[in-house]
């Protein structure tokens, strides 16, 4: 929906400078996160099991301090940077990228806290963070189009996406309070840091290859084409983003019941819970999947409007292989809970390298077009690999 009214609102070249922002400051909140989020599912959900309150506070606090320090560091190495390219590329627009660097510590201490919600089982309130950002920013767009449309441009989307993401922050920070247990609460901290960073370094690194193999190709886009194809690349991309939706709607719940199952050893009923999602996942993805790239010549201009034509192919193309994403079921989050993040880490390395050569190769002559291409490869190659190794070490099959 915000990609809609955004593209309708901002056109071609607008929205793909909006995007091409927006993408930057999402890739640089992974860094940020040091792997925090994925950490913090799995040992708050086991802290809570073996009642280790002063652990959890610990975790806590040096999660929130370690995710503030690198942001803002963060904003700033990428605000000086971009004010020496500013000329060099025609998707950055100097006052809308400064404006989007303020969403990497909203982007990341949200996730923080979404993550802490679903280890102690709090997941649809977990959720609320993201949903209110995003609903607060949709009213916000449609107060200034209305009352001053002359005013509406790239850089003032991405303040009022600042806006609403501090607004989501504050709500995730009381429900967290009120979901950790009395005991956490009066309990001095007990601080693991080594141990902690041991563990989540592995997981920075695959959520950072993820994040940077999905957006990518805005990057490269950006840098290499114009600011239009990053709009058109940007609709397809969020048209076919709508496949895996069961899928990620799957692994924000099953999370720490895959960890929980898997530390007791209950590995028949670790396999059901497992193929029971899978075929959820499925169930949700065929449908959608076939209905975008059967209808997406006659959808995508009467949703988005004729401007974004261009945006038909990288659409079909998105949605095969977000269609065989979906259908491998969740392969990284269960290798991710069973303790093998490092084999995570090393199969999305492998995609992301995949993803940027491909790029480098295929945008330049096919633009938009290349870069959905290089994006489907990539997430194939993947999945193929994790299922492997998945299958391998666990004899697990999550498909």
């Amino acid at each position: 929906l915000t990609a809609v009214i955004l593209a309708r609102l901002l056109g071609a070249d607008g929205f793909g400078v909006f995007a091409f922002s927006i993408s930057v400051s999402r890739i640089l909140a992974v860094p940020a996160m040091l792997g925090m989020q994925q950490l913090l599912v799995r040992e708050f959900a086991a802290y809570r099991e073996q009642h280790a309150y002063a652990l959890m506070r610990g975790l806590l606090r040096r999660a929130r301090q370690s995710v503030l320090g690198v942001s803002v560091s963060l904003m700033l190495i990428a605000g000086v940077m971009a004010y020496f390219v500013d000329d060099y590329v025609d998707a950055l627009h100097l006052p809308a990228f400064a404006s989007a660097l303020l969403l990497i510590p909203f982007f990341a201490l949200t996730q923080v806290h979404d993550a802490a919600l679903r280890g102690l089982r709090w997941i649809v309130r977990g959720q609320l963070g993201e949903i209110m950002r995003t609903a607060l920013f949709l009213m916000l767009v449609g107060v200034l189009f209305l009352f001053l449309p002359g005013q509406f441009d790239a850089q003032s989307a991405v303040v009022l996406q600042a806006i609403g993401g501090a607004i989501g922050l504050v709500v995730l920070i009381i429900f967290l309070q009120k979901a950790l247990p009395m005991q956490a609460k009066q309990v001095a901290p007990e601080f693991q840091t080594w141990a902690w960073i041991h563990s989540a370094w592995p997981m920075l690194l695959a959520a950072g290859m993820y994040l940077f193999n999905k957006e990518l190709s805005v990057i490269v886009l950006g840098v290499l084409g114009t600011a239009e194809d990053v709009g058109f690349f940007r609709v397809a991309q969020r048209g076919a983003l709508i496949i895996p939706f069961g899928l990620l709607a799957v692994n924000k719940t099953i999370g720490p019941t895959l960890s929980r199952l898997y530390a007791n050893g209950q590995m028949e009923q670790l396999q059901r819970v497992i193929t029971k999602s899978a075929r959820a996942n499925l169930a949700y993805a065929l449908p959608i999947a076939l209905i975008l790239m059967a209808g997406g010549f006659w959808l995508v201009p009467f949703i988005f409007g004729s401007e974004f034509d261009s945006a038909v192919l990288p659409l079909i193309l998105l949605c095969a292989g977000q269609l065989l994403n979906a259908g491998m079921g969740s392969v990284g989050l269960i290798l991710t809970m069973t303790g093998k993040e490092r084999l995570v880490a090393r199969g999305v390395a492998i995609a992301a390298i995949a993803n940027l050569v491909l790029n480098l190769i295929l945008v330049p002559s096919l633009g938009a077009n290349g870069a959905a291409l290089a994006t489907s490869l990539s997430f194939m190659l993947w999945n193929v690999v994790l299922l492997i190794w998945l299958y391998r070490d666990l004899q697990l099959n999550p498909t």
